[in-house]
């Protein structure tokens, strides 16, 4: 609206200016932010022009009207409440399907029974790197590689 109500005055500037960032300096000095700056550019003229302008005041006023809309609800939590309750029910009806897997409480979740390693012989080795790495015995005997490894294994067990 303010664009379309000093038209004149912002062609007679487009004219005189040299550079984009000039124009954008020039509309800011008329009130308007980077953003408006950016909408009146990308503008065609006869936006500008007064055939528009009842056009332009209209969606002025209904998009006032939606943000004092949307101002009055933020206000109002339990109004915020009522409509995320209201969408949570028409995603519900939307969706139309039961729940597939239950809900269950703390009560109703059992521990499970954690199972203890069963003792068994392995072989646990450093690497140069820092990683630990253990094997089964009858795994690192298999490899019939005659490595350092099998050496050690076959030698005291208290190792």
């Amino acid at each position: 609206v303010l664009a379309s109500q000093n038209a004149e005055a912002i062609v007679r500037m487009l004219k005189k200016s040299a550079s984009v960032e000039e124009t954008y300096a020039a509309l800011e000095g008329m009130g308007m932010d980077r953003k408006q700056a950016e909408s009146v550019l990308d503008m065609p003229v006869r936006r500008l022009s007064g055939l528009e302008q009842p056009k332009l005041q209209a969606q002025e006023a209904e998009l006032s009207g939606q943000a004092e809309s949307l101002n009055a609800i933020l206000a109002d939590d339990a109004r915020v409440l009522d409509i995320i309750k209201e969408e949570a029910e028409a995603s519900v009806e939307s969706m139309g399907e039961s729940r597939l897997t239950a809900l269950l409480s703390s009560a109703q979740v059992a521990e499970p029974d954690e199972e203890e390693p069963e003792d068994a012989e392995c072989i646990v080795s450093l690497t140069e790197m820092g990683y630990l790495k253990r094997m089964s015995t009858s795994v690192f005997a298999r490899q019939n590689r005659g490595t350092r490894g099998s050496r050690l294994q076959r030698g005291s067990s208290s190792r």
